[in-house]
């Protein structure tokens, strides 16, 4: 991925995954190249009685540090997922994605469930200072856009 950026002369570079074991690899050949790494994890996360996957970006060292303990935090969990509540005590410094598809969002407003909506997105704004929604276009049984 490296190679690909420096010949193409690519500026930023990101690693998203379900876990940061190959965060410190990344970061040291990104810094090497004069590429601005951007360092992400994917977890589970548990609101309403539902889990489901929330990506978190740091966008500091204290953004890492947040995100590698969150990581932490979900590891001891036998099922593997961290409580909504606890997220904004590491949320400085994080920026947070929910994907469009298949997320808690995308089922609540899919099945228009919109106060529930509302009420997940403000519980998203109480806690994070950078979020992001994702939008997913996707063609419905006749065959035309949707979403």
């Amino acid at each position: 991925m490296i190679s690909f950026c420096t010949k193409n002369q690519l500026k930023y570079a990101s690693l998203i995954d379900t876990n940061l074991f190959g965060a410190l690899t990344f970061y040291n050949a990104c810094i090497a190249n004069n590429i601005k790494p951007i360092i992400g994890i994917e977890l589970n996360v548990s609101y309403a009685d539902v889990v489901f996957p929330i990506i978190f970006i740091a966008k500091s060292e204290l953004g890492y540090k947040n995100i590698s303990k969150l990581s932490s935090i979900a590891s001891q969990y036998q099922k593997g997922f961290i409580e909504f509540k606890v997220l904004a005590m590491y949320a400085q410094d994080v920026a947070l994605i929910i994907s469009s598809e298949d997320s808690y969002l995308a089922n609540l407003l899919t099945n228009n469930k919109i106060f529930e909506a509302n009420e997940f997105i403000d519980a998203i704004k109480n806690s994070f200072k950078e979020y992001y929604i994702g939008i997913y276009r996707y063609k419905g049984a006749n065959g035309r856009c949707i979403g």
